[in-house]
């Protein structure tokens, strides 16, 4: 069973954060850094809903993991 997991750019600065996505009934974009039932004190970030991808279980040939969204180039043969 491959992992369940999203990333999306932070809204205060831009930069990637990875981990465990919501979406409040406020409207807000949220990635957890760790799972609710694994944290007593949960640090989340908002994030931009556009960059929210979630992790599709493939690996790139540097061995990244590869996120909906993201851009693929084939080399040529």
């Amino acid at each position: 069973m491959r992992d369940i997991k999203f990333r999306g750019k932070r809204t205060s600065n831009g930069q990637w954060v990875y981990g465990y996505y919501v979406q409040t009934p406020k409207g807000e974009h949220l990635i957890y850094l760790q799972p609710f039932a694994e944290a007593s004190q949960n640090t989340y970030y908002h994030v931009d809903a556009k960059t929210v991808g979630q992790f599709t279980g493939l690996m790139d040939i540097s061995g990244m993991p590869i996120y909906e969204g993201d851009v693929v180039c084939f080399p040529k043969i």
